[in-house]
């Protein structure tokens, strides 16, 4: 957590696009349905709890329905049977229903178009709905259902409209590509992420799912508070505006998933961070725009050349986590003494082209001293040029800094960094040195020289009254009478 507190207090964004791929609604047909008034009145244990009524939903065609009250794995069957239910009866509507396991597998709902189950008690969905059913609106609201196979409407290639709230579940089931239209308002026991990851299932079809209750549709997501962690409500409304922000192009598309909220205090807006996954798109350049508070960029597996957005790209101000592995990215010296540094939780860049790695970009302004990073640094795979300064320096900061420097080899040799010799890669530098000595040897001798030879004139001059021959027939020079008059 502490890793990113640079996100507290800062100024909360609203979170919209009116281009979002994914939309509202309140406008849609809705499922057959009655009201508890309309149930048939049993004065008799023996009269069928259900009733066929006659109505047309377009003003024109009469349809057939059947409303039954008050039934229970029991009576279900018998009490649909009562009601002379036939192949034209199209909309059912059962309320008040107690069933411990529901089959919906039963030919007995083959023909209908609409089927309501609503304001009971079913614990449990079994088996799945065939690919021929023909119902295209499916209301199992308020029945405190918990269980249902995954694969339930999966099939339903008619299904549109499907309403789930005000029920205990905490998954949500493989959606019919049909569909459009889902209601899961009235509950907060479905984790944000789930619905997220159900929508990122096929996002070619989901993109067309509308919202009903869009406000009363609720998530729950992980809150990291600065001292405890909790748990968020979260309204579909502010979840799902990040998928018309997730990067995409016209050959590619990068998966955006919800990560978690964090909070300083109960007063102050919480932070709804998100994780970016572009890999494997064939992209040669960073994403230009990501979603508000995206923590987490996954790059591996494209042609990036360059970081320049992590510096230079304001949608990269919170980025703390960042993967570019098996990429063309040949320098980092674009990343020395930015944001991305002093912050980073993780960062990967394995099997790219980095042909030199200066630690002093890596490491953080406040970390000079120690020179260790701030996070965790992936450099595996890649080859860099191999000289003394590596082998006196890298290779030691590898093995304090670098997990995977093992995996660092040598551009020019055969050698890993880590395995580098110090006196055969400086050796060049230890024979200059030696030349360097011999030269300052020579020159001590050659004044010493000279100084004997000062100090014999100057005996011999006080001895005989006149300087030595060879004294006497060099030049003088323009400080010769400061000698001679001292002497």
């Amino acid at each position: 957590m502490s890793r990113l507190t640079f996100l507290i207090g800062c100024k909360i964004e609203k979170l919209e696009d009116k281009n979002s791929t994914v939309y509202y609604s309140s406008s849609s047909s809705k499922c057959f349905h009655r009201e508890y008034v309309d149930c048939p009145q049993i004065e008799d244990p023996n009269n069928c709890p259900c009733k066929t009524i006659k109505f047309s939903s377009d003003g024109i065609n009469q349809k057939i329905g059947v409303y039954c009250c008050n039934l229970n794995s029991e009576t279900l069957m018998s009490s649909l049977e009562c009601s002379n239910f036939s192949v034209n009866v199209t909309d059912v509507h059962i309320r008040n229903a107690t069933i411990k396991s529901l089959n919906i597998s039963e030919a007995i709902w083959k023909n209908l178009e609409s089927l309501s189950i609503t304001d009971g008690q079913i614990n449990n969905i079994k088996g799945q709905f065939n690919n021929d059913i023909k119902i295209s609106c499916l209301n199992l609201s308020n029945n405190a259902l918990s269980k249902f196979d995954n694969y339930f409407i999966a099939q339903m290639n008619y299904l549109k409209n499907l309403d789930l709230s005000f029920n205990n579940i905490s998954d949500l089931p493989t959606f019919s590509r049909s569909l459009t239209i889902l209601d899961i308002s009235g509950m907060s026991t479905i984790p944000c992420l789930e619905i997220k990851q159900a929508l990122d299932r096929n996002e070619s079809y989901t993109r067309r799912l509308s919202f009903r209750n869009k406000n009363t549709n609720i998530c729950s997501a992980a809150t990291d508070w600065t001292w405890f962690k909790a748990a968020e409500k979260i309204s579909i409304e502010q979840l799902l505006p990040d998928i018309s922000e997730c990067p995409k192009g016209e050959n590619w598309r990068c998966k955006c998933t919800f990560n978690h909220v964090f909070k300083v205090t109960p007063d102050y807006p919480a932070f709804r961070t998100f994780n970016v996954d572009c890999s494997n798109n064939n992209l040669t350049e960073l994403p230009k725009k990501l979603p508000p508070y995206t923590i987490n960029l996954v790059v591996s597996h494209n042609k990036i050349k360059k970081l320049d957005d992590i510096v230079t790209n304001p949608s990269y101000k919170y980025l703390i986590k960042f993967n570019a592995d098996y990429n063309e990215i040949s320098s980092i010296n674009i990343l020395d003494g930015s944001r991305f540094v002093d912050n980073f939780d993780s960062f990967s860049l394995r099997y790219n082209k980095l042909k030199s790695i200066p630690t002093h970009v890596l490491v953080p302004v406040t970390y000079k001293a120690s020179n260790e990073v701030n996070g965790n640094v992936s450099l595996g795979g890649n080859e860099i040029l191999c000289d003394c300064y590596a082998a006196k320096y890298l290779k030691d900061w590898f093995e304090v800094n670098i997990p995977d420097g093992d995996e660092v080899n040598c551009s020019n040799s055969i050698d890993r960094v880590i395995d580098l010799d110090i006196m055969k890669m400086c050796k060049f530098d230890d024979e200059s040195s030696d030349y360097v000595y011999c030269i300052i040897a020579i020159e001590m001798i050659l004044l010493i020289i000279i100084l004997s030879k000062l100090l014999f004139d100057y005996w011999y001059y006080k001895k005989n009254r006149k300087l030595p021959w060879f004294s006497r027939i060099m030049p003088k020079t323009r400080f010769d009478w400061l000698f001679e008059f001292y002497l």
